[in-house]
């Protein structure tokens, strides 16, 4: 299970992992190798250990050489993590088509539905960050399909007070998205949900929460 973590490590530290790691299975990982699992799991310790986990499955180590083994290649580090967003779909789907009908379905606004369109579109860099309202109301704003340039701040900002709200709602378990009113930030509580909509066709995530891409409108 790729777990739940509100803490993002930094790279050095997901780095020290792994290289503890490789004297005591007596294997290398490539530093390419290492490069791109430091990319790919969205600083989530988890999610690395996992792929590490997988890359030694697929090379063959399930216990410790007798000669000191190379382990890895960055195809196989994108087949892992393919592989790790694959296995917890079903929960990050249901969570996008149940957020976007927020607290009730069919408002004239659908606040929810186009929250949730800034944060499939944002690229994983800015998820990790956290989003700020003002950058989710400015993107909004410059794409709503019925109030292009006319969406109010206390929308926007209303709306993300009630993120939690929606997802009790919905009995989302643990939560995915978190606002915190004090730093007027969205963030993702979730890393594997970083890892799903990275590893996502942005028509896919779309259709999820009913949208046309409006940029292409």
């Amino acid at each position: 299970m790729v777990p739940v973590d509100a803490d993002h490590w930094e790279r050095d530290d997901l780095l020290k992992v792994i290289e503890k790691g490789e004297p005591l299975l007596n294997i290398e990982f490539p530093r390419n190798v290492k490069d791109e699992v430091l990319e790919s799991c969205q600083g989530n310790v988890g999610i690395l250990q996992d792929t590490c986990y997988r890359l030694c499955e697929t090379a063959g180590v399930m216990q410790t050489p007798a000669a000191k083994k190379m382990v890895g290649t960055p195809e196989e580090v994108t087949s892992a993590v393919r592989d790790i967003a694959a296995e917890h779909a079903g929960r990050y789907r249901n969570f996008l088509e149940q957020f976007k009908d927020g607290l009730q379905a069919g408002t004239e606004l659908q606040m929810y539905k186009w929250i949730a369109y800034v944060v499939v579109t944002s690229p994983p860099h800015d998820l990790k960050r956290g989003l700020s309202a003002n950058f989710i109301f400015r993107q909004i704003d410059a794409v709503h399909t019925t109030h292009h340039g006319r969406v109010a701040v206390s929308s926007v900002s209303q709306a993300l007070e009630r993120v939690g709200k929606v997802q009790q709602k919905h009995r989302v378990q643990p939560i995915i998205l978190d606002y915190e009113s004090n730093e007027g930030t969205l963030r993702v509580t979730d890393s594997g949900f970083i890892l799903f909509i990275a590893s996502q066709p942005r028509s896919t995530l779309l259709d999820l929460i009913g949208m046309e891409d409006p940029k292409r409108s």
